[in-house]
């Protein structure tokens, strides 16, 4: 039995949970390097240390991406991950920055987001 096949095995309502606690662990380590790099870049005292920080939270949102990319199809996981986070990063910067967004701007994050949640949903079941 390969390693693919025994994540296959894993009955669903035992896979989902796990890979949702994967992809949200991944958006909550991503904004922490996100949110570093831009300290980092901003505040020249503590540049290095923001920066190693950055560095420890991309490495280890890559890891948990890993276990994401184990679990399900790997273009549904990159979809999930990628706009998930470019979303969850923008909102967060929005919050804590006050980032003015124009009405253009804001009509193309919407647009990710309606484009995640339709790439999320076509496609088949990678068991089928």
């Amino acid at each position: 039995m390969t390693n693919n096949s025994m994540i296959r095995a894993v009955p669903l309502f035992g896979r989902l949970p796990v890979t949702a606690a994967l992809l949200i662990g991944y958006y909550v380590l991503s904004l922490g390097a996100n949110i570093c790099f831009k300290e980092g870049g901003t505040d020249g005292a503590h540049r290095l240390a923001y920066f190693i920080g950055g560095n420890a939270f991309g490495i280890t949102s890559t890891a948990l991406l890993m276990g994401v990319y184990a679990r399900m199809q790997v273009n549904v996981a990159m979809v999930l991950a990628t706009s998930g986070s470019f979303l969850i990063n923008q909102a967060a910067f929005w919050a804590i920055y006050q980032t003015p967004l124009t009405a253009v701007q804001g009509a193309g994050i919407l647009m990710v987001g309606v484009g995640t949640a339709l790439a999320s949903l076509s496609g088949k079941k990678e068991d089928e």
